[in-house]
């Protein structure tokens, strides 16, 4: 299992790599969706107030962070 996480994670690093972030557009969202990611997971009892529904689909960071990331680069 953690060959597969530190296989992924070593992809992610190169696709950042290639991206230009002296932007900071891009730079923001990249910083603010891989923050978060790592918030949620460090942090369980954030999620305590939410539907469970919502907790089943937020208790993964690697889902949260794609979230952001989506809804930022949407703006």
């Amino acid at each position: 299992m953690m060959v597969i996480f530190s296989t992924i994670a070593i992809q992610g690093v190169q696709i950042l790599g290639k991206v230009n972030l002296t932007q900071e557009g891009i730079l923001l969202t990249a910083s603010l969706s891989i923050g978060v990611g790592l918030e949620i997971g460090s942090v369980p009892t954030f999620l305590n107030q939410f539907p469970e529904a919502l907790k089943l689909i937020l208790t993964n960071g690697v889902v949260v962070t794609k979230l952001i990331a989506v809804l930022l680069n949407l703006f």
